[in-house]
Order: structure tokens, then sequence, then C-alpha cells
């Protein structure tokens, strides 16, 4: 089961951040700010952008999040995000880019969620969620997108004990996929590990005249070099790819 965080409570009194509500157009949290207490949900502004520094500590409240509105941007290195089971940082209604390097989230549901906008003549999106070098631990899911493009590169998820019922990375309708270099173990995912469902690509034979040429091809998947280990499922269920051309080469599976 999901832990409160024990550090929102006497100990948080002292010395840094309470945030909630609407922030900043342009808004900047620092080590110097830590610990960042998020005490209820955050909105990051219209078009706006939330960087978050190295050394930087956040504390999510119960039911709290970091919500990105249409069109803004977040940018994150080095920081610890730590939560009370909920909701971590969420984007939607077509955010913009999302990078998260080198960062730690600990006791979320969902730890990263993005919801793109996609532009079907281009075969673009708004959003570019770039997840790379994070660990996360004790988290029923750590990303989820949606209409995104996403690289999901050398993250490390582990540990969560809860009755899982969804994927531990899951792309619905997403664009232009690299899931590469994760370990991911002990996770006692119930479903997928990791589960794909690219959106297909636009052309104007297939939208127009499915009948001749066919359904539109998914874009195309590239998942390597992963380790998928002892997360209390078969093999078979460990990645499962939807509707595209899919690139699965040098992952090691078991357990």
């Amino acid at each position: 089961e999901h832990r409160p965080h024990a550090a929102i409570g006497a100990e948080a009194q002292a010395g840094g951040l309470d945030v909630a509500g609407g922030i900043g157009y342009s808004t900047h949290w620092t080590a110097a700010d830590s610990p960042v207490r998020v005490t209820k949900t955050v909105w990051v502004p219209k078009y706006g952008n939330l960087t978050i520094d190295p050394g930087t500590v956040v504390w999510m409240a119960p039911g709290a999040e970091i919500r990105l509105s249409s069109g803004a941007t977040l940018n994150v290195s080095h920081a610890r995000f730590e939560g009370n089971g909920g909701a971590g940082i969420t984007c939607d209604n077509g955010c913009g880019n999302v990078t998260v390097q080198d960062s730690s989230f600990t006791n979320f549901n969902t730890a990263i969620h993005t919801d793109g906008v996609r532009q079907y003549t281009s075969n673009t999106s708004s959003c570019k969620a770039s997840i790379k070098r994070n660990t996360f631990r004790d988290v029923q899911r750590a990303l989820h997108a949606k209409d995104s493009a996403v690289d999901f590169m050398q993250n490390t998820v582990t540990g969560f004990y809860g009755e899982a019922a969804t994927s531990v990375v899951t792309l619905d309708d997403s664009l232009a996929t690299n899931i590469s270099g994760n370990l991911i173990y002990d996770t006692n995912a119930k479903g997928r590990v990791v589960r794909v469902k690219p959106a297909r690509k636009y052309s104007y034979y297939c939208h127009y005249y499915p009948y001749i040429y066919g359904q539109c091809q998914g874009f195309s998947s590239f998942i390597a070099s992963n380790t998928i280990a002892y997360n209390n499922i078969s093999s078979s269920n460990a990645v499962t790819v939807q509707q595209s051309y899919s690139n699965l080469k040098f992952n090691i599976i078991w357990g």
C-alpha cells in the first residue's frame, strides 16, 4: 500500500516554500526553496513554464498535484518528489513539452501524465515527453502518455506493492516512441509492464480511401535494451505493442 509521507507534518513546518493554486507565467523553484510543499494542486498557466532546479525537494500533500494547462511546459533536473499515493505531474488539454531528467519519484499513483494535441496532417504532437535517467519507487504507474511523442530512457522503476491494475508504463495514441535502457523490476504489475498503443500515421490515401489502401500504419515503436524482471507476470505479458511497426530487440525479460 501507499504510505503517507511523514514529512508533511511537524517536520515540514520549518523553512521551505508552501505553494498552491495558480502560479506565475514563468516560475522557478530552486534548491534554496526546499522543501517546496505542494499543499493543494498547483496550476501552471496556459503557455507558462515551470522550471525545477537541481537539488530541489518537492513534497506533495494528499490530493495535490502539479498540473500543466494547455501549452504549458515543464523542465526538471536532479530534483526529488515525495508523494502521498496520488498524482504527481499531470499535464492535459494539449500541454507543451515535458522534460524530466535525473530525478526521483516516491509514493505516487501516476508519477507523470502527459496529454498532447496531435497535429494530424503533419504527424506531430504539441507534447514531447523526455523522461530520462529517473528513479520511480513505489509508484503504480511511472508514465502515462497520450497523444505525445515519448522518450522514456534509462529509468529505474521498482517497489510498488499495491494492487496495480494498469501497466507501469502506458502510452496511448503515442507518436514517435523510444523506450530503451530501462530497468523495471519488482513492481508486482497486474497487467502489462509496458503497454504501447501508437497512433496511426496520417496520409491522404489511407485516411480517405481505407477500403483501397487499408488502414494507416501506426507510428513505429523502438523498445530495446530494457531489463524487465521479477514483476509477478509471465514473460509474454511484459511488453504489448498494438497497431504499429515495432522494433523490439536486446530486451531481457523474466519473471
